[in-house]
């Protein structure tokens, strides 16, 4: 018996999130594939950029949050995704609209505030240690369900229009299984700042995923057809250049 609960105890409290910073990676990696389209393409397209600062502002405040609970799994789970959100950030700004960009500013202006007046409020009146990592934690649980419920800014829009274009398979799937582990992980460690928000997170990617499954992304087959269709006209048009810039 004892060696099960040994065993148990080593699983949940190092195994899980051991797993959980591999899977944690995972997500923050899940967009990386659109943003390089995005990059060689020059344009957002459907692509939605406001999960991509709160990537930023999440991995930030966690990392503020390990530091206050010395967990290493904590700070491995968010260090890769600050430098892979900071650069898809980058990337998304630099090509998107006037009205994409200052949406984007207003978050990221917004997130930074809160940290850096947040951080600093409890760093200069918060004495008691416990007491200081507690109000960080409630400050990491605000961004954390901002950050998995930034991909249901367009839920509005995914149920009027019938698409799931604007969803992203990929991070909503991450969202979930890394929501699953850090929800073990928490209740393994009694950290409810950890199981808390991360269950919620777990149920977000549900949600998401269950969107993708009843409704199609029709404006990639949109798309297709629509590269498919220059594609066909290409030679045409090749044809009536030529025959336009010919000598008569």
């Amino acid at each position: 018996t004892i060696k099960i609960m040994d065993f148990t105890e080593l699983a949940l409290k190092h195994l899980v999130p051991s797993l959980g910073i591999i899977l944690g990676t995972m997500m923050y990696m899940s967009p990386l594939k659109a943003i390089r389209d995005v990059k060689r393409y020059n344009t957002l397209g459907e692509f939605n950029t406001l999960p991509l600062p709160m990537i930023v502002a999440n991995t930030i405040v966690w990392l503020i949050y390990a530091s206050f609970i010395k967990s290493p799994y904590v700070a491995g789970a968010n260090l890769p995704g600050l430098v892979l959100g900071v650069y898809m950030t980058f990337v998304a700004y630099g090509v998107a609209d006037m009205k994409t960009r200052d949406s984007m500013l207003r978050v990221i202006v917004v997130i930074t505030s809160v940290l850096a007046l947040g951080t600093i409020a409890v760093a200069l009146f918060v004495k008691d240690p416990a007491m200081s990592a507690n109000a960080i934690g409630y400050l990491a649980v605000g961004i954390l369900l901002c950050y998995y419920s930034a991909p249901l800014s367009a839920l509005a829009a995914v149920v009027q229009s019938q698409t799931s274009a604007s969803l992203h398979a990929p991070l909503s799937f991450m969202c979930f299984m890394n929501g699953a582990l850090w929800v073990a992980y928490g209740l393994a460690v009694g950290d409810a700042f950890i199981w808390g928000p991360n269950g919620v997170g777990a149920l977000f990617g549900a949600i998401q995923l269950f969107l993708l499954a009843i409704f199609p992304k029709s404006s990639s087959t949109q798309e297709r057809m629509s590269a498919q269709d220059e594609v066909e006209r290409a030679p045409l048009q090749q044809q009536e250049q030529s025959r336009f810039s010919s000598p008569q």
